[in-house]
């Protein structure tokens, strides 16, 4: 039996997301080499034999083909605002075949965070205001600091 290390596996990943201002696009690591001595390599092909006999790997439907009942969420997440305003939109129960993305490229979001900036100009932060002598009220929100949330209620 041969003990010389071999190359087992070599990968380049590379991943496209849709934050294209933040990230350009693009992420990619760099090629990953893993070696392996020969015994090694037989005892993981035979561990990929046996998984590949016990599961099978379920193909996911295409989202764009997907027929869904959603619920559409956006929240404020600032730790120092009242619950009862961190909450700034909660859609009605809807039938549709948009993406994520198309639902919220959907949604009118300028009267919402005008609105609710509103409410954070007169909302008092309490830990600032506590560091110091006066009171202190929170800073107008941006649309990139809300976290929006699509909730499958039933998927067809």
């Amino acid at each position: 039996m041969n003990e010389m290390p071999t190359v087992m596996n070599c990968s380049l990943t590379s991943n496209a997301y849709n934050f294209e201002p933040l990230t350009g696009g693009i992420t990619a690591s760099p090629p990953i080499l893993e070696y392996r001595t020969t015994a090694q390599l037989e005892e993981l092909q035979r561990q990929m034999r046996y998984a590949d006999s016990k599961t099978k790997i379920k193909k996911e439907k295409d989202m764009s083909d997907k027929r869904r009942i959603v619920k559409v969420y956006i929240v404020d997440p600032d730790p120092n605002l009242p619950i009862e305003q961190a909450l700034i939109h909660q859609s009605e129960e809807k039938f549709t075949e948009l993406t994520d993305q198309e639902l919220f490229f959907g949604l009118n979001i300028n009267p919402l965070l005008e609105k609710h900036n509103d409410q954070r100009r007169k909302t008092v932060n309490k830990n600032a205001t506590a560091r110091g002598d006066k009171e202190i009220f929170l800073e107008p929100v941006r649309i990139r600091d809300l976290k929006m949330v699509v909730v499958d209620v039933a998927t067809f």
